[in-house]
């Protein structure tokens, strides 16, 4: 099963065909580690966000089903309503989605190409009758995350819980980057591991310190613990753009980085005044392009993950300006997409573990 891997304005879509006979289609699923429910938008819907593919019928497709009430997957946050599993999930942009739990076979391209496809009959999918707060081109969520509804716990006795991807720097072209599972995993050279730690089905990884550069910041211990409330800790969200990082330890970060622009010469602007309000930290970019800027490195349980100038900073090469890839958050610490490009990740949701090595992803592979 080799699902080809694109980017659709900075979201990491996975091809993944759904339904059989007359409706079986191709859908573009946003890939989420963040996110457990895959679904696709179903009619009727109501109201729904446009897509490429069209919305899916499920009263046209002979192997689509409605899951039972007393199915095991069949829990909170999913309820009951008149003998249908139901769902009603929010995200933390604010969209939000409504549906049934429901069955269906899932199509995998074997190879990035397409044409030829792995079959796999009765995977749990959430059937999406409305949303609020969805736009794009992506037809829906691929959830990896590691709840007994995703399609990684779902594919478990085929896969062996392994699951990994490469993704792209949008500029750059796609090669052959697709989502890979189980002994068709392959990671060549310095491959590190840290413990993936067990906590609401999303992959926690312990963050121990940052470093920018070749300067330890050396932030008190616990920095990037997960409180008992529920806030702090960091994830491994390649649903998630951009990073977001803990304020205390944001601020510590953003100071040093000033200063190496300041010792740069470097003339700081505002990010909206170049279309990039989101932006905080913003810069002319200097003559020599990023390749002096200082990078980012995650000093991680037993690894440590580098984040080069191409993936901390986002840029805009006619406007010669670069801005960090990195907001500051109240609650916790995320490292995205975008600070994972060039880095094979490898999930392994039985052994709990996490292993990364760098690898040039628009490379053939």
């Amino acid at each position: 099963m080799r699902p080809p891997i694109f980017e659709q304005d900075q979201l990491y879509l996975a091809v993944i065909g759904i339904g059989t006979g007359n409706e079986a289609k191709v859908y573009y699923l946003d890939m989420d580690t963040g996110s457990g429910l895959t679904w696709i938008q179903c009619q009727p819907c109501n109201p729904c966000f446009p897509q490429t593919t069209g919305t899916f019928n499920p009263s046209t497709s002979p192997t689509y089903r409605h899951m039972p009430c007393d199915d095991p997957l069949c829990v909170r946050p999913y309820g009951c309503i008149f003998g249908v599993c139901k769902y009603m999930l929010s995200y933390a942009d604010g969209s939000y989605i409504t549906g049934d739990l429901s069955t269906e076979t899932f199509n995998f391209p074997t190879s990035p190409s397409g044409g030829q496809f792995e079959s796999i009959p009765d995977l749990a999918f959430g059937c999406t009758h409305g949303s609020g707060g969805m736009t794009g081109y992506t037809g829906g969520i691929l959830g990896l995350d590691s709840s007994p509804q995703s399609i990684i716990n779902q594919l478990i006795d085929r896969t062996g819980g392994l699951f990994s991807y490469c993704l792209f720097h949008p500029t750059e072209a796609s090669g052959d980057s697709y989502l890979s599972f189980g002994n068709d995993i392959v990671m060549n050279g310095p491959v590190q591991t840290t413990p993936l730690l067990d906590s609401d089905s999303l992959y926690y990884v312990n963050l121990i310190d940052i470093s920018v550069a070749d300067q330890r910041l050396n932030l008190p211990p616990g920095t990037f613990d997960r409180k008992a409330d529920g806030t702090g800790g960091c994830i491994i969200d390649s649903g998630a753009a951009m990073s977001y990082m803990i304020a205390g330890a944001y601020d510590v970060m953003r100071g040093v980085l000033v200063g190496y622009f300041r010792s740069l010469n470097l003339v700081r602007v505002n990010g909206a005044d170049f279309g990039m309000s989101d932006y905080k930290l913003c810069c002319l970019m200097p003559a020599s392009g990023l390749g002096n800027l200082p990078s980012v490195t995650f000093h991680l349980q037993g690894a440590d993950l580098q984040v080069g100038p191409k993936e901390l900073y986002v840029t805009d090469d006619q406007q010669r300006v670069f801005c960090l890839g990195v907001f500051r958050n109240k609650k916790t610490t995320d490292i995205g997409a975008h600070q994972q490009f060039n880095t094979r990740f490898k999930f392994d949701i039985v052994n709990m573990v996490l292993s990364f090595v760098p690898e040039n992803c628009a490379a053939p592979q």
